[in-house]
């Protein structure tokens, strides 16, 4: 990365975001003599893409595909040095947009001039109006983006010259930037969202400038005739001198820029350090002695944390399906807990017939005993009266009504055994059912159970592929489960073509179908 690139990035990553808690994304982040990350702080979520794995790198992407992370999630995303070798870079602008968040900035660097470098190839240059029109192609692909502040930056301590654009996504309801990068870095052709107007503006580059100012010297002296040659070693000499004035000029001027960036910061952290001076007074000395080996450990850290991002950003990708996943079992679970409700509240009422019957049936049979007993005590009667005809057929006749009554209550008793073991019967198949559910409830339990486990930790950016063999290995073990099995046994959901795992949980578990391990 060449100086003026370095310089440029530095202030507006320290002007466009809160840096040391600023998610960024840098496109093309190989670690090429220097990169932007060595000018985020510690404490900044950094993530670097590249076509090729190196340093500073944390994901690898394929040209024309979308990047590995999650859209509207960054403060801040940086290509510099890399439009110029890529064939679209337009469609990278556009990835670049949407992973920005709503009032996030884009940042593009790319050269305005300069030598042929190919990496592998070199394609462009950018002049001043290439910002509108990056803005024009966002819009067109639905995007809501504002150019901020544009400008040509001037030659540092080599031959490039370097386009800048700062762009924001919108919605937003913040308003926009008004402290420019352009006014700390000297530069052409500069335009912001608070005009039209083009401020030091120039048609010619500074390459074109430097070429007429030698042409007009070299015409000057060849008019000077036989001095040509001592004025012509002069005014080499003051180029030279003036030269290294121009490089030291401008080195100091982004210097001074940084420094005045850096006091900023450090002003801020003054300020709020007063406002506590009376409560750190007592911690400040043992702070001293932590800051030691706080710094040590935190370089441990550092590398720590970048990988952590990294893994983090992966995971996150994959976040969406498996809370799909999730919903459904819960949608599963939800429904079986809903029917086993509804079974124990069936289930309840039967209980509650079973008991009225019961007791219409004690009350049936104490009649019976009654009855019988009445019996006797006519039959008592009758052999006492034997010898009154006439009171011996009153007796007959009050217990042939007393035995037709005893027979209708037995008639009755035995419609009601036949009616209470009817619904015995169907008290059983609904606990039979309610048993099954249950089951079925259970099972769905130990494979959400299993469904987190395979989730948690590196598992869980294992390639969906990977994952769902893991987890069939993992029913299949805890004894769940077989896939094989259950196909074998269910050639219409193999000739289907379907998962059997999923054709169990939305169909076969209805069905009455068996799991591979229990078939």
């Amino acid at each position: 990365m060449h100086d003026s690139a370095y310089r440029i990035g530095e202030l507006v990553m320290r002007t466009y975001s809160d840096l040391p808690n600023a998610k960024i994304l840098e496109v093309g982040s190989l670690n090429v003599n220097g990169c932007l990350r060595d000018a985020a702080t510690s404490t900044t979520h950094y993530v670097g893409l590249d076509l090729e794995a190196g340093p500073s790198v944390d994901f690898v992407i394929t040209p024309g595909h979308d990047f590995p992370v999650e859209d509207d999630s960054f403060d801040l995303v940086i290509a510099s040095s890399v439009f110029e070798h890529d064939p679209r870079f337009w469609d990278t602008f556009v990835r670049m947009c949407r992973a920005a968040r709503a009032g996030g900035h884009i940042y593009v660097n790319a050269p305005s001039n300069g030598n042929v470098h190919r990496y592998p190839m070199d394609c462009w240059r950018f002049y001043p109006d290439a910002g509108l029109a990056l803005v024009e192609h966002a819009r067109s692909e639905g995007l809501e983006i504002d150019l901020v502040e544009s400008f040509i930056g001037n030659r540092h301590s080599d031959v490039w010259n370097d386009f800048v654009a700062i762009f924001r996504k919108g919605p937003s309801a913040d308003p926009l930037n008004t402290d420019f990068v352009y006014h700390r870095y000297p530069s052409l052709n500069a335009r912001t969202w608070q005009s039209r107007a083009v401020y030091n503006e120039s048609e010619s580059t500074e390459d074109m400038t430097l070429i007429d100012g030698l042409r007009r010297q070299l015409e000057s002296l060849s008019a000077q005739g036989p001095n040509y040659g001592s004025e012509m070693q002069r005014l080499t000499e003051m180029e030279q001198h003036n030269s290294r004035i121009t490089v030291d000029n401008e080195y100091l001027v982004g210097q001074v820029a940084t420094l005045e960036s850096n006091l900023r910061q450090r002003q801020e952290e003054i300020e709020q350090a007063w406002a506590r001076t009376d409560e750190l007074a007592t911690e400040r000395d043992a702070l001293k002695l932590r800051i030691d080996e706080l710094q040590v450990a935190q370089e441990r850290l550092e590398t720590r944390l970048v990988e952590s991002d990294g893994w983090v950003f992966k995971l996150s990708g994959e976040r969406r399906s498996l809370e799909d996943r999730l919903a459904a079992v819960q949608s599963e679970l939800e429904r079986a807990r809903r029917s086993i409700t509804g079974m124990n509240v069936l289930s309840d009422h039967k209980q509650q017939l079973l008991l009225k019957h019961r007791e219409d049936l004690k009350v049936l049979l104490e009649q019976k005993v009654a009855l019988h007993h009445e019996v006797e005590m006519l039959v008592e009667r009758l052999e006492e009266r034997e010898l009154a005809t006439r009171d011996m057929a009153s007796l007959r006749s009050d217990a042939l009504e007393y035995h037709a009554k005893a027979a209708k209550a037995l008639e009755q008793l035995d419609i009601m055994r036949a009616e209470n073991k009817q619904q015995a019967r169907a008290l059983r198949a609904l606990e039979a059912q309610a048993a099954q559910k249950e089951r079925e409830l259970g099972w769905t339990r130990r494979v959400y159970q299993l469904l987190e486990k395979s989730a948690s930790g590196w598992k869980g950016v294992l390639p969906p592929r990977m994952r769902r063999q893991r987890l069939a290995r993992m029913l299949e073990r805890n004894g769940l489960f077989d896939g094989d099995a259950y196909l074998a046994k269910y050639t219409d959901v193999a000739e289907a073509g379907v998962d059997p795992l999923r054709h169990y949980i939305l169909h076969g578990m209805a069905e009455g179908r068996f799991t591979g391990s229990q078939a």
